[in-house]
């Protein structure tokens, strides 16, 4: 083995894995496999695993996601294509990375099991991924959908796999159902989003999408009060129909560009025009200290609900529509569409070609 890495390092000089510590690993792993009488098959697969993690060459892995905040309805699974969603077996309420578990909220059992292959020569990006179908999913309809541990598995003997504690413990305030006709839907949705709704690497700048999606999930996630859940939203939309350079009457600007962009999926616009302006007000008043008066609790809770769902469809729409124009030629376009009845056609023929669960 010695003479093996040796002779693959003179081709990949920068291997990161020095060649004693690789040898080491590979022994341990041809003894356990002999002693175990593994077939000649299996040998050599160590052995292939071994030169192509030398190679640092892509390797398959296994992604599962303990999750809470969907649940099925009548499928004991829904296959989506190569994912998997379902309901939870006993082996995953006693599976080991319960040890992460720190007492309190983090005992919840997960609503549901996320689980899918994924390829890659790094272990972060199948983190990656599951943190991007989840965002795909508190966007498929509103849903605070948690994540109770995901656990990458790795055929690799280098390249071990991962065990992520939950990221939070906190029970989900809004919760949705899928049933077996979500199944077409949901596949197509999500192999639309997870490219679009991947966190950025730490070094770039987010784009308007992501900042907007970071504060939708504060919005769906652990914020208490209705106030703040509206203000969080109306600070998502900011980031999607807001520019630096807008001065002056932003509560109309924003209410208008919102309304003018969510008619195009048949929303009656005034009705969005007067909700975007009302939660406006609630969030201006609430970032400087004070409540509303003058709505009752169920007012209120209808108003949050609403100013999520349009928040929501933006998010959706947006994400496709600054992918091919940007957010500034989006903006300017749904202006024009106020007095241009040929720029609106051109708005409404885009947002028809474009994926929602609306």
């Amino acid at each position: 083995f010695g003479q093996c890495v040796q002779a693959i390092e003179q081709q990949r000089p920068k291997s990161t894995w020095p060649s004693d510590v690789l040898a080491l690993l590979v022994a341990d792993e041809l003894t356990m496999a002999i002693a175990e009488c593994a077939s000649p098959e299996m040998i050599e697969d160590i052995i292939v695993t071994f030169a192509a993690d030398l190679q640092e060459t892509e390797c398959n892995m296994f992604v599962s996601c303990k999750v809470d905040g969907i649940w099925l309805k009548d499928d004991h699974e829904l296959r989506l294509g190569s994912c998997t969603i379902r309901r939870p077996q006993p082996s995953d309420l006693t599976s080991k990375y319960v040890a992460f578990a720190m007492g309190g909220d983090f005992d919840q059992p997960p609503s549901a099991i996320i689980e899918f292959p994924y390829k890659s020569a790094r272990v972060e990006d199948a983190i990656t991924e599951a943190k991007a179908t989840l965002n795909c999913l508190r966007l498929f309809r509103v849903g605070s959908v948690v994540d109770r541990g995901i656990h990458v598995t790795t055929h690799s003997i280098s390249r071990r796999g991962v065990l992520q504690e939950p990221t939070s413990g906190a029970a989900p305030r809004f919760r949705y159902a899928l049933t077996k006709t979500d199944a077409t839907l949901l596949k197509t949705f999500l192999d639309r989003f997870k490219p679009l709704l991947r966190l950025p690497p730490k070094e770039t700048k987010p784009t308007p999408v992501q900042i907007a999606l970071s504060r939708y999930n504060d919005a769906v996630s652990m914020l208490p009060a209705k106030e703040a859940v509206i203000t969080s939203v109306i600070n998502a939309m900011e980031a999607l129909f807001l520019r630096g350079e807008d001065q002056g009457e932003l509560v109309f600007r924003l209410s208008l560009r919102s309304a003018s962009l969510l008619r195009t999926l048949n929303l009656p616009a005034l009705e969005v025009q007067d909700e975007v302006k009302a939660s406006y007000r609630i969030r201006s008043k609430f970032i400087h200290g004070s409540v509303v008066g003058g709505e009752s609790s169920d007012e209120l809770a209808q108003r949050c609900s609403k100013i999520l769902e349009y928040a929501r469809l933006s998010l959706l729409l947006c994400a496709q529509l600054n992918e091919s124009r940007g957010k500034a030629d989006l903006i300017k376009a749904l202006d024009q569409s106020l007095l241009d009845n040929d720029v609106t056609a051109e708005v409404r023929r885009l947002a028809a070609e474009c994926v929602t669960s609306h």
